[in-house]
């Protein structure tokens, strides 16, 4: 926006001397406008990743055996085994690639890559049934894209 502004201030002072120079802060303030939000989506993700990596080297990527059992998610890593109850469940969100299952009162969430995972309609078709079960927000964001 500021280019734009200083484009169209410089033309008006003086035309016959700037235009040369409006034409340029127009093109690059248009290009700006379109081309930015690609490069800050991608230095987001980089970041992301970084601070992943960093605060939880020790913990990923972690590969856990799973279970769904009546009323509750057992899971079996390498060094502990875990069970999780329904009733302990805060948050259920499905996007296009994952599946994000947020624990009360710890901070925690599940992610379920639907790429890992051979019949990843069955968990969530059961997730949603936990949900309406437990009267759970479900929410589905199919269409979800990194901007």
């Amino acid at each position: 926006m500021i280019y734009l502004a200083l484009g169209f201030w410089l033309y008006f002072k003086d035309k016959e001397q700037n235009y040369k120079l409006t034409i340029f802060l127009i093109i690059f303030a248009v290009l700006w406008y379109f081309i930015f939000p690609f490069f800050e989506a991608k230095s987001y993700k980089k970041k992301l990743m970084k601070y992943i990596m960093t605060h939880y080297k020790d913990t990923l990527p972690m590969s856990v055996d799973m279970e769904l059992e009546n009323e509750s998610l057992y899971s079996k890593g390498l060094e502990e085994k875990n069970r999780i109850f329904y009733k302990d469940f805060e948050d259920l969100k499905e996007t296009d690639q994952y599946l994000f299952v947020k624990i009360e009162n710890t901070g925690q969430t599940l992610i379920f890559p639907k790429e890992k995972i051979s019949n990843h309609e069955e968990l969530s078709n059961h997730l949603k049934a936990i949900a309406q079960k437990q009267n759970l927000p479900y929410t589905n964001y199919g269409d979800w894209k990194w901007k």
